[in-house]
């Protein structure tokens, strides 16, 4: 009887540990699951590059149009302001798109910044998720990615290497509008794929009371969320299935975790340059080429640049816009010929100028002293009353000098030029400016050469 009870309590013990250990490990999402996952989180991150390549278009068509604009306009002035309606007409069409352009960056660039941020900011959430459970496989025993034949990083759009999540980048050409509420759709139409793979071998998804694991029970099953809701486990020991992804009978992107993303990027494609402006940038650009571009014809619909403006819809044929070509390129022609005349002329003159420089220059060395001012009257004096000076108060020597125009001062007892000589002295440094320059602004008057002052003139 006791080995009857004894045999039963043994029984139990193992269904109880069976239960345990089904319950603490699930079995892993499949691969397939998994690559769909992260081909939408991909297309989240690209709408960045959409947004960058939505601003750039629109920057790139409101230039080609002004410029386009600023040179029919140059060559109504060149014609002397005569020039026919259709001219006009495209001028005014062309300088009323471009300022719609430009007056919709600023909201357009708000818009593209949002949307790029707040998917970026979901594919995030996703991707760690992804990449959390690809880690999750040092044998196997433990994988919650699961393959047979074992899951590679190839497997995944979003993983760059075994141990790395792909980065985001951004370029703005030939980025296309990203599908993502079509991916998003693409995870719920996986079927069976969003069913758990191989054995319960996943135990990051081991959420059991009393297992030690990050999330207890608690008296019942909690909800365990991944990715933003991408998986949503329980505590439980139900499988996974369908029901525990995202989207789980949801029809569009906008009802479910990842609305956010959808509604950015859709309010995002409203920016969009018009097909119309999209057809004239294209236009003006083969305009403002010089070689010769395929032409297609040009429209401007009925009210397009303001009511009533113009009446009726105007067509400007392929045959008019290669004459319209072919004046705009004769006139960026001799454009470029006059530019390349004003840079000859202001070569010549600055060569003149050097040359200029150069002779004066060269008078400069003949004559080294720039600039002499000398107060002549003063130093022919000082010379001849130093001779006097030498006889001092001999009489006999100050009679010897008398040719040098010294005389004996009886009264003062010294010897000393004479008052008369003074004054031809004067006179005589007065006459020496016959080729000297003169400037009596002061008291004495001051005598500068003439070649230093051509020098200062050539020069300044």
């Amino acid at each position: 009887m006791a080995n009857k009870k004894a045999l039963i309590e043994a029984t139990a013990l193992l269904i109880a540990t069976a239960s345990v250990v089904h319950s603490t490990n699930k079995a892993p999402p499949k691969v397939e699951a998994m690559s769909k996952v992260c081909t939408f989180s991909e297309a989240m991150k690209a709408v960045s590059s959409y947004a960058a390549r939505l601003s750039s278009e629109r920057l790139k068509a409101a230039i080609s149009l002004s410029n386009l604009q600023d040179q029919l306009e140059a060559t109504v002035t060149e014609n002397e302001g005569t020039s026919d309606i259709k001219t006009v007409l495209l001028i005014q069409y062309l300088e009323k798109s471009s300022k719609d352009l430009l007056s919709a960056s600023a909201d357009a660039t708000t818009s593209g910044i949002h949307a790029a941020a707040v998917c970026a900011n979901l594919a995030g959430r996703v991707e760690e998720f992804v990449h959390l459970f690809y880690q999750m496989h040092n044998n196997a025993a433990n994988s919650c990615i699961h393959k047979g034949g074992g899951r590679q990083h190839t497997d995944l759009a979003c993983m760059a290497t075994d141990t790395a999540l792909k980065e985001l980048t951004t370029q703005a050409t030939d980025a296309p509008k990203p599908d993502v509420g079509g991916l998003y759709k693409a995870i719920a139409a996986s079927g069976a794929a969003l069913t758990g793979g191989g054995i319960d071998t996943c135990k990051i998804m081991d959420g059991q009371a009393g297992s030690n694991t990050y999330l207890d029970n608690h008296g019942g099953p909690k909800p365990l969320k991944f990715g933003h809701g991408m998986l949503t486990v329980t505590t439980d020991n139900s499988d996974i299935t369908g029901a525990n992804w995202e989207p789980n009978g949801k029809d569009d992107i906008s009802k479910g975790a990842y609305k956010a993303c959808g509604q950015a990027l859709t309010d995002l494609a409203t920016t969009e340059t018009a097909e119309t402006t999209k057809a004239l940038a294209q236009a003006a650009t083969k305009l403002l080429e010089d070689g010769e571009p395929q032409m297609q014809k040009i429209e401007i619909a009925k009210n397009a640049i303001h009511a009533g403006l113009p009446a009726e819809k105007v067509e400007y044929s392929t045959d008019e816009l290669k004459t319209l070509h072919a004046a705009l390129k004769a006139y960026r022609k001799d454009s470029i010929k006059q530019h390349k005349s004003m840079v000859l002329a202001h070569h010549q003159h600055i060569q003149a100028t050097m040359k200029l420089n150069r002779t004066a220059c060269d008078l400069g060395l003949k004559n080294p002293k720039p600039c002499e001012a000398s107060d002549t009257t003063t130093d022919s004096q000082k010379k001849a009353e130093k001779e006097c000076k030498t006889a001092n108060d001999d009489k006999e020597a100050c009679d010897k000098l008398e040719a040098q125009g010294c005389a004996f001062n009886e009264q003062d007892k010294k010897c000393e030029l004479k008052k008369e000589v003074k004054e031809k002295v004067k006179k005589g440094s007065q006459e020496t400016v016959n080729s000297k320059t003169t400037n009596t602004t002061g008291s004495n008057s001051f005598v500068i050469n003439k070649t230093p002052l051509l020098l200062a003139v050539l020069l300044f």
